[in-house]
């Protein structure tokens, strides 16, 4: 069972106005996690995926039901295995806060 608790699963991230098509949207723990180098919970998102540290998910389904929420439906592969995994990302006053398997992990924008 996937949970936002574990590096690879945090594939829970992004938003339609986080999302500019044909750019990449990188997110991360905090600010100071942004300026390192490599952070093992950043999570970079593109027009059709959703990249981990070990992990890779495609970008299955994208429902908006409205302004500031995206739900997503991931198909992820790493460490051999694959799955899908449910994502719903709200933005809130300070970035992102996604909520997947497990308890909902706040993020913000490293771009």
């Amino acid at each position: 069972m996937m949970t936002l608790a574990r590096p690879a699963a945090v594939a829970a991230l992004i938003l339609a106005s986080a999302l500019p098509a044909a750019a990449n949207t990188v997110l991360d723990r905090s600010a100071e996690a942004c300026s390192m180098d490599l952070s093992d919970s950043r999570i970079t998102i593109t027009e059709s995926a959703v990249e981990f540290w070990e992990s890779t998910c495609d970008i299955a389904a994208d429902t908006s039901p409205s302004a500031g929420l995206r739900e997503l439906t991931l198909s992820c592969s790493g460490e051999g295995e694959t799955w899908s995994f449910p994502l719903r990302i709200e933005e809130t006053a300070t970035g992102f806060r996604l909520t997947g398997e497990g308890e909902p992990a706040d993020y913000v924008s490293c771009n």
